[in-house]
């Protein structure tokens, strides 16, 4: 039986996905955001949470504030008080008009310097008019190898990193895996590790 592939996470900012167009379609197409020329079905946000409760959050980067919904209860907000940053990966919804973000994984960061980060990774990505993300992302059921690539890659990253993170050449050297870049690529959207500057990679 095929695997259904996870769609890309699109790095984007607040304002970004606050002025982006939703587009409603008919069952069984998914709904999606009209964002940088692309039809985007999963967004990855760092920014500050400035308000919780229990059923949903406020975040804030600077460039505007967005809702985002927890419809997952395994999804704890427990640990994150108001003003940590946080990565947030979730899908674009909208209700009267007004698009927010339905929760797929929150995790807290241990400095707002990754706002910055995350700010400089879209306007590389997007400041040239709209591009297609050709990432490629790696489903563990597909895999032939046995070994596990997030714990290596993870373990790779983790030992090759000298507090400024770890040059992904290195990481790449040290793996096990066949096409680390590929497994590197995934984790990134997953929202495991960060490539905090060009060729250095981080665990969040």
């Amino acid at each position: 039986m095929m695997t259904q592939q996870r769609a890309t996470a699109f790095k984007a900012t607040i304002d970004d996905v606050a002025n982006g167009e939703y587009v409603t379609q008919e069952a069984p197409h998914p709904n999606y955001l009209n964002l940088y020329g692309e039809r985007v079905r999963r967004i990855q946000l760092i920014a500050v949470l400035v308000q919780k409760s229990s059923h949903h959050f406020v975040l804030d980067d600077s460039t505007g504030q967005l809702t985002a919904k927890r419809f997952d209860t395994s999804i704890s907000l427990d640990d994150i008080e108001s003003g940590d940053p946080v990565l947030v990966i979730g899908r674009p919804r909208s209700h009267d008009n007004t698009v927010f973000l339905g929760a797929e994984a929150v995790n807290k960061l241990n400095d707002s310097e990754w706002i910055t980060a995350h700010k400089q990774a879209v306007d590389a990505l997007y400041d040239e008019g709209p591009v297609h993300d050709t990432t490629r992302e790696i489903q563990a059921s597909t895999q032939d190898s046995t070994v596990n690539y997030t714990r290596d890659l993870l373990s790779c990253i983790k030992d090759n990193d000298d507090g400024e993170g770890a040059p992904t050449a290195d990481v790449v050297e040290a793996s096990q895996l066949d096409d680390p870049e590929e497994y590197i690529d995934s984790l990134i959207n997953e929202g495991e590790i960060f490539e905090i500057r060009p060729g250095r990679l981080k665990v969040l």
